[in-house]
Protein backbone atom coordinates (compact mmCIF):
# COMPACT_ATOMS: atom_id res chain seq x y z
CA UNK A 1 0.00 0.00 0.00
CA UNK A 2 0.96 3.64 0.01
CA UNK A 3 1.93 5.55 3.10
CA UNK A 4 2.73 9.14 3.90
CA UNK A 5 4.39 11.09 6.66
CA UNK A 6 4.83 14.57 8.05
CA UNK A 7 8.08 15.29 9.89
CA UNK A 8 9.45 18.28 11.81
CA UNK A 9 13.01 18.61 12.97
CA UNK A 10 15.74 20.72 14.43
CA UNK A 11 19.26 20.93 12.97
CA UNK A 12 21.77 21.18 15.84
CA UNK A 13 24.72 21.25 13.43
CA UNK A 14 25.34 20.54 9.74
CA UNK A 15 25.70 16.83 10.60
CA UNK A 16 23.19 16.31 13.45
CA UNK A 17 19.39 16.58 13.26
CA UNK A 18 16.59 15.50 15.58
CA UNK A 19 13.36 14.79 13.72
CA UNK A 20 9.94 13.43 14.58
CA UNK A 21 6.42 13.24 13.31
CA UNK A 22 3.50 11.16 12.10
CA UNK A 23 3.68 8.22 9.69
CA UNK A 24 0.68 6.57 8.01
CA UNK A 25 2.12 3.11 7.32
CA UNK A 26 -0.66 1.97 5.02
CA UNK A 27 -3.78 -0.14 4.78
CA UNK A 28 -3.76 -3.75 3.72
CA UNK A 29 -6.64 -6.03 2.75
CA UNK A 30 -7.08 -9.71 2.05
CA UNK A 31 -9.92 -11.96 0.99
CA UNK A 32 -10.48 -15.70 0.70
CA UNK A 33 -13.35 -17.43 -1.00
CA UNK A 34 -14.32 -21.09 -0.96
CA UNK A 35 -17.40 -21.11 -3.24
CA UNK A 36 -20.61 -22.20 -1.47
CA UNK A 37 -18.63 -22.96 1.74
CA UNK A 38 -17.08 -19.85 3.25
CA UNK A 39 -15.73 -16.37 2.65
CA UNK A 40 -13.32 -14.27 4.67
CA UNK A 41 -12.19 -10.67 4.25
CA UNK A 42 -9.94 -8.59 6.45
CA UNK A 43 -8.20 -5.25 6.61
CA UNK A 44 -5.29 -3.91 8.59
CA UNK A 45 -4.44 -0.22 9.21
CA UNK A 46 -1.15 0.98 10.70
CA UNK A 47 0.27 4.31 11.81
CA UNK A 48 3.07 5.56 14.05
CA UNK A 49 4.59 8.58 15.75
CA UNK A 50 8.37 8.63 15.54
CA UNK A 51 11.39 10.40 17.03
CA UNK A 52 14.85 10.01 15.44
CA UNK A 53 18.41 11.24 15.52
CA UNK A 54 19.80 11.78 12.02
CA UNK A 55 23.47 11.92 11.13
CA UNK A 56 24.47 13.37 7.76
CA UNK A 57 27.60 13.00 5.66
CA UNK A 58 28.14 15.65 2.95
CA UNK A 59 29.10 14.49 -0.54
CA UNK A 60 29.43 18.05 -1.80
CA UNK A 61 27.87 21.46 -1.27
CA UNK A 62 24.34 20.29 -2.14
CA UNK A 63 24.26 16.50 -1.75
CA UNK A 64 24.52 14.42 1.43
CA UNK A 65 23.89 10.91 2.71
CA UNK A 66 22.10 10.37 6.00
CA UNK A 67 21.18 7.66 8.45
CA UNK A 68 18.48 7.78 11.09
CA UNK A 69 17.91 5.84 14.27
CA UNK A 70 15.08 6.21 16.76
CA UNK A 71 11.82 4.88 18.08
CA UNK A 72 8.30 4.65 16.71
CA UNK A 73 5.14 4.38 18.80
CA UNK A 74 2.85 2.40 16.50
CA UNK A 75 -0.82 1.45 16.44
CA UNK A 76 -2.46 -1.31 14.42
CA UNK A 77 -6.18 -1.96 13.81
CA UNK A 78 -7.39 -5.24 12.33
CA UNK A 79 -10.94 -6.18 11.30
CA UNK A 80 -12.28 -9.31 9.62
CA UNK A 81 -15.67 -10.62 8.55
CA UNK A 82 -16.85 -13.73 6.80
CA UNK A 83 -19.47 -16.37 6.23
CA UNK A 84 -19.18 -20.07 6.97
CA UNK A 85 -16.09 -19.56 9.15
CA UNK A 86 -16.67 -16.99 11.85
CA UNK A 87 -14.03 -14.45 12.80
CA UNK A 88 -13.71 -15.33 16.49
CA UNK A 89 -12.35 -11.89 17.41
CA UNK A 90 -13.24 -9.67 14.42
CA UNK A 91 -11.95 -6.32 15.69
CA UNK A 92 -8.47 -6.24 17.19
CA UNK A 93 -6.05 -3.48 18.11
CA UNK A 94 -2.39 -3.47 19.04
CA UNK A 95 0.07 -0.78 20.03
CA UNK A 96 3.67 -0.64 21.07
CA UNK A 97 7.04 1.01 20.68
CA UNK A 98 9.63 -0.27 18.21
CA UNK A 99 13.01 0.49 16.75
CA UNK A 100 12.87 2.80 13.72
CA UNK A 101 15.82 3.25 11.36
CA UNK A 102 16.60 4.31 7.82
CA UNK A 103 19.06 5.61 5.24
CA UNK A 104 18.77 8.11 2.43
CA UNK A 105 20.14 10.87 0.30
CA UNK A 106 19.30 14.58 0.51
CA UNK A 107 19.73 17.25 -2.17
CA UNK A 108 19.67 20.94 -1.15
CA UNK A 109 18.47 22.56 -4.37
CA UNK A 110 18.22 26.05 -2.82
CA UNK A 111 19.38 27.64 0.46
CA UNK A 112 16.13 26.64 2.20
CA UNK A 113 14.55 23.87 0.11
CA UNK A 114 15.69 20.25 -0.09
CA UNK A 115 14.53 16.95 -1.56
CA UNK A 116 14.97 13.54 0.06
CA UNK A 117 14.83 9.92 -1.00
CA UNK A 118 14.91 7.43 1.84
CA UNK A 119 14.27 3.88 2.94
CA UNK A 120 12.97 3.25 6.47
CA UNK A 121 12.05 0.28 8.63
CA UNK A 122 9.75 0.18 11.66
CA UNK A 123 10.46 -3.10 13.44
CA UNK A 124 7.78 -5.51 14.68
CA UNK A 125 4.59 -3.51 14.21
CA UNK A 126 1.47 -5.20 15.61
CA UNK A 127 1.41 -8.16 17.94
CA UNK A 128 1.73 -11.92 17.49
CA UNK A 129 -1.29 -14.18 17.03
CA UNK A 130 -1.96 -16.80 19.67
CA UNK A 131 -1.84 -20.51 18.70
CA UNK A 132 -5.53 -20.53 17.75
CA UNK A 133 -5.34 -17.30 15.76
CA UNK A 134 -8.10 -15.71 17.84
CA UNK A 135 -6.08 -12.88 19.37
CA UNK A 136 -3.38 -10.68 17.87
CA UNK A 137 -3.21 -8.55 14.75
CA UNK A 138 -0.11 -10.11 13.12
CA UNK A 139 3.37 -8.74 13.52
CA UNK A 140 5.85 -7.66 10.86
CA UNK A 141 8.56 -5.18 10.00
CA UNK A 142 7.07 -2.31 8.00
CA UNK A 143 9.35 -1.00 5.25
CA UNK A 144 8.75 2.37 3.66
CA UNK A 145 10.47 3.92 0.66
CA UNK A 146 9.73 7.61 0.25
CA UNK A 147 10.51 10.72 -1.74
CA UNK A 148 9.82 14.04 -0.11
CA UNK A 149 10.49 17.73 -0.05
CA UNK A 150 11.38 19.92 2.90
CA UNK A 151 11.97 23.50 3.95
CA UNK A 152 14.55 24.84 6.41
CA UNK A 153 13.71 28.03 8.32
Amino acid sequence: DRGHKLQLGYRFSPSLVVEGGYMDLGRFTYSADMPTVATRAGNLKMNAWNLNVIGTYPLGSQLSLFGKLGIAAHRTKFHCEGTGIACVNPSRKASGTSLHYGVGVEWAFSPNWFARAEYEVVRKVGDAFNAGGTTGTSQADVKLGSIGIGYRF
